[in-house]
């Protein structure tokens, strides 16, 4: 099977963006408003993008959704606690998880629901799913959760993504937003979205809009945030390289970049102090985030820390079963180990 360079090119964007935003937090709190706006237009798309992604795959499997997701996730969040526990730097509840944590514990929330919706075929009911998610989405900005559950927010308000990308993932986006007038329109809708960032949100607190994770701000803010992020979405889609570059091959590395980054990416956030100007701050954190993007998306790095995102898996059953099988013949011995392989 033909490897799907758009969706690798779109998770390259993404983990870039998630980067991006993280090198950018620790300034969030500044009055510097150009500082703000930036890291609020990077901030309500990038996680979107790997839910949409994601729901693109999506597929039940409690063996891998435990060697992909629990396990990195388990591991991660006793090593943090641990080190937060011994440095006395401040307080971390294991249960709750650490920063870009989050993420390993929704998606497998959401495979465990792929077995019922594979029975959803009618045309119409994935669309009704697909509005009912909106509306839980918007309603659970009205109950005021314990910050420790703020998680479960984040499930239902991210939902949405997944389901475009599960529904819709039989669509071949390449072709249909292959289009140049598409492209055109596509660098308008970015440029009126992001000056329109600036204006609408400029007052607002963004803990209560994008994070997703607290009670709302008035309810307008989220809706107004769903608009923008899918037309960012689909103005995306018309402009991200649809075949082979020579950076598709960090799309699969985002995991690896996913969950070291932030180790990287908040150190060098001290480097904003150094500068005074606005848009120096922000080019220099680009930087920054250009070179830890390289870093751990390296063949190297990922080669040796593979066994911390991914527990390790034996295969030497499927191989048995064809050093076996003394009836085949060497070709046909060779094209299934590559079909096993693939498959694995």
């Amino acid at each position: 099977m033909e490897r799907n360079y758009f969706a690798d090119n779109l998770k390259v964007l993404a983990i870039f963006l998630v980067v991006f935003t993280h090198t950018l937090m620790p300034m969030y709190a500044s009055t510097d408003e150009i500082v703000r706006w930036v890291y609020n237009c990077t901030f309500f798309i990038h996680m979107p993008i790997f839910f949409f992604v994601s729901g693109l795959y999506a597929k039940f499997d409690a063996k891998k959704i435990f060697i992909r997701y629990l396990y990195p996730y388990i591991l991660f969040q006793v090593v943090m606690f641990v080190f937060y526990y011994v440095t006395n730097i401040s307080a971390l509840d294991v249960y709750f998880p650490f920063y870009s944590l989050w993420f390993l514990l929704v998606l497998p929330l959401y495979l465990c629901f792929v077995p019922l919706l594979k029975k959803v075929q009618k045309g119409y009911l994935k669309i009704l799913i697909f509005l009912f998610s909106f509306g839980f989405a918007l309603a659970i900005g009205f109950v005021e959760l314990p910050e420790i559950l703020g998680i479960i927010s984040r499930a239902f308000c991210m939902f949405p993504f997944f389901l475009f990308g599960y529904f819709f993932k039989n669509v071949d986006f390449s072709a249909v937003f292959n289009k140049k007038y598409l492209k055109i329109l596509a660098i308008f809708v970015l440029l009126a979205i992001f000056v329109a960032t600036f204006f609408i949100f400029r007052n607002v607190d963004m803990d209560r809009v994008f994070y997703s994770s607290y009670s709302y701000a008035p309810v307008h803010y989220r809706v107004i945030r769903y608009i923008f992020t899918f037309l960012v979405l689909l103005a995306i889609f018309a402009l991200i390289p649809k075949t082979k570059n020579f950076f598709s091959v960090y799309g699969k590395r985002t995991k690896t970049i996913y969950l070291y980054h932030v180790y990287i990416a908040f150190p060098l956030s001290f480097l904003y102090n150094h500068f005074d100007h606005s848009f120096v701050k922000i080019f220099v954190m680009l930087l920054a985030s250009v070179a830890i993007f390289f870093l751990l998306g390296s063949k190297w790095f990922n080669k040796y820390t593979k066994w911390t995102t991914e527990m390790f898996e034996f295969k030497t059953e499927p191989y048995c079963q064809v050093s076996h099988n003394l009836s085949l013949k060497k070709s046909e011995v060779k094209t299934r180990k590559k079909f096993l392989q693939e498959k694995n």
